[in-house]
């Protein structure tokens, strides 16, 4: 009942010394010290008390957990964020400070959004005097973090044409940067528990899994709606690749490299016979040519 009632005081504690608020427009950590003792000095003592119960991991885990879920989590959320302060009112008191926009009008880009994350990370180490001698972060920590920003710059963000993924290489860079930060701080262990850096290799892959999911979301919307209006394909249409434009609605650039290849080797001499076809059908036949 002790030890339970002593760990029980250091989350409270920890709780006063490390303070996070969250509205709609702003978002704000504050580190402050307890009966006039400088925050660093605090904190040491009670990890000191933790790592003679075994339970300084534990520690970490909480602190960690509450950064992630009260701080980051709701700075990834929005539109766009900017600092505006980054300092000490006092010797035993400072803050770090975001404004929160969720306007459609502005948006963030994933370097800035992960500069936030970290310049909150850094504000909070320095604060505390972490280094060497008190860790106050998990690995875990790193993990989650990674996570809710594959989540909020990765995952949302990948273009929705394979034109767009070679300029997208800038956002993956950076997200790659923002995980090498978080390994600095030794806020993750090695490179299996990465996971900016998974997604990353698996771009292709995950790219093709979304724009297939958004084909077959449309093919089940057409195939259930019941419109049967027909189109007629004109008695001496012939297969090339402006056909295929047509029917994909899409310039030159939007038609896979491999499509074109293989209508030129069809060559222009096919010619469909005059025909009658759904229109579900041909919307469907369009959506299969986007693949």
């Amino acid at each position: 009942m002790a030890q339970l009632n002593v760990k029980e005081n250091a989350f409270s504690a920890v709780r006063e010394l490390l303070k996070i608020s969250v509205d709609e427009v702003s978002a704000e950590v504050r580190v402050r010290g307890i009966d006039k003792r400088m925050p660093g000095e605090v904190m040491r003592d009670l990890f000191g008390a933790m790592e003679a119960l075994g339970a300084a991991d534990e520690l970490r885990g909480t602190i960690g957990e509450y950064f992630a879920k009260a701080f980051v989590r709701p700075v990834l959320s929005v539109h766009a964020v900017s600092v505006v302060k980054n300092g000490g009112s006092d010797e035993t008191s400072s803050v770090f400070a975001v404004k929160l926009d969720d306007s459609e009008g502005k948006k963030s880009s994933a370097e800035e959004l992960c500069g936030v994350v970290s310049g909150a990370i850094s504000f909070v180490n320095q604060a505390f005097g972490a280094g060497s001698e008190l860790t106050l972060w998990s690995s875990q920590c790193g993990i989650d973090i990674s996570s809710l920003v594959v989540e909020r710059c990765f995952l949302n963000d990948i273009p929705t044409k394979r034109s767009g993924l070679t300029e997208f290489t800038t956002v993956t860079d950076s997200l790659v940067a923002f995980e090498r930060q978080l390994a600095e701080l030794h806020m993750l262990d090695n490179d299996d528990s990465r996971p900016i850096t998974s997604v990353v290799g698996r771009l292709d892959e995950i790219y093709a899994s979304q724009r297939c999911d958004a084909a077959l979301k449309s093919a089940r919307v057409l195939a259930e709606n019941s419109k049967f209006a027909i189109h007629d394909l004109s008695q001496h249409e012939t297969w090339s690749i402006d056909l295929v434009r047509e029917l994909v609605g899409a310039a030159s650039s939007d038609v896979s490299p491999q499509l074109a290849d293989a209508v030129n080797k069809i060559g222009s001499g096919h010619v469909f016979p005059k025909c009658t076809i759904s229109q579900t059908a041909n919307q469907l036949l369009a959506e299969a040519y986007k693949l």
